[in-house]
């Protein structure tokens, strides 16, 4: 059950230490999402007395994004970069309308008689439901940020945004934070399903193969749900990317991803 925002903003701060920065939260923020976190910073060992923490092994953009999602429910993932070489795309925000978000809302009704005896409830009700009043760009702009963005050329350089989610994939469940990988899953899924697999940029795809291989767990001959999901995602693209040499180099080293792929085709055949 979600915390009332008073009852979070009103809780005692706890700061963590991330790289070189220094974070000052609210301790209902983070001990709702995070069990492990929440024995950190309450319970019997130093860091709950002095109320700091540092964390080793994950990025000050990491903590920030989880933060973002403890307040929010949502986080922003990297920026996508131009690749070397190529040349620079006007950088406009996709989603961004080209009208003013603060334009008046124009309704456009029949004269009616002055005389209230004449007056038509139902089509007063019928205009004031259809009146859309815009969000502030604030607003519009956070929730384009969060949203999937598909790739526009095979000079945009989506590692950075693959390993961002998958950073933060790794980050929640080393702290027990299910919603949050719940929501990562989700994100990267909309992502991928919507990412063109151009041939200079099978090098993002390989990027986010060998973080996922080296970064998740497999237990008990179960695999972890991201792990399924890369794997997955590159089957269904196999005929597209395998063809690649940056490709063809990783799955002739051979391991855990070169096993699972052969498998994963055979079972499609």
């Amino acid at each position: 059950m979600a915390l009332p925002f008073r009852e979070i903003m009103s809780s005692p701060t706890f700061r963590f230490e991330v790289g070189t920065s220094s974070f000052e939260v609210h301790r209902a923020a983070i001990t709702k999402e995070s069990p492990v976190l929440d024995k950190l910073m309450n319970g019997s060992m130093e860091e709950a007395r002095q109320g700091v923490a540092r964390l080793e092994d994950v990025s000050e953009e990491t903590f920030v994004r989880f933060t973002q999602f403890a307040y929010t429910g949502d986080y922003v993932p990297p920026s996508f970069q131009i690749a070397a070489g190529a040349e620079e795309l006007e950088k406009s925000n996709p989603y961004a309308s080209d009208d003013d978000p603060w334009k008046l809302i124009q309704s456009k009704g029949k004269k009616k008689s002055h005389s209230f005896d004449r007056f038509d409830e139902g089509e007063a009700q019928r205009l004031f439901k259809n009146v859309e009043y815009e969000l502030p760009r604030s607003r519009t702009a956070l929730l384009a940020a969060c949203e999937a963005r598909p790739n526009r050329g095979s000079d945009e350089d989506y590692t950075p945004v693959f390993l961002g989610h998958a950073e933060l994939y790794v980050f929640a469940d080393q702290y027990g934070i299910k919603d949050l990988k719940t929501l990562v899953l989700h994100k990267l899924h909309r992502l991928l399903v919507v990412f063109s697999a151009y041939e200079s940029r099978v090098t993002d795809i390989v990027a986010l193969v060998r973080y996922t291989y080296t970064n998740t767990p497999f237990c008990d001959n179960i695999a972890d749900q991201f792990r399924e999901m890369v794997l997955l995602y590159v089957a269904s693209q196999f005929k597209k990317i395998g063809r690649s040499q940056d490709f063809v180099d990783l799955v002739a080293e051979g391991g855990s991803f070169a096993a699972d792929l052969i498998l994963k085709l055979q079972e499609n055949m």
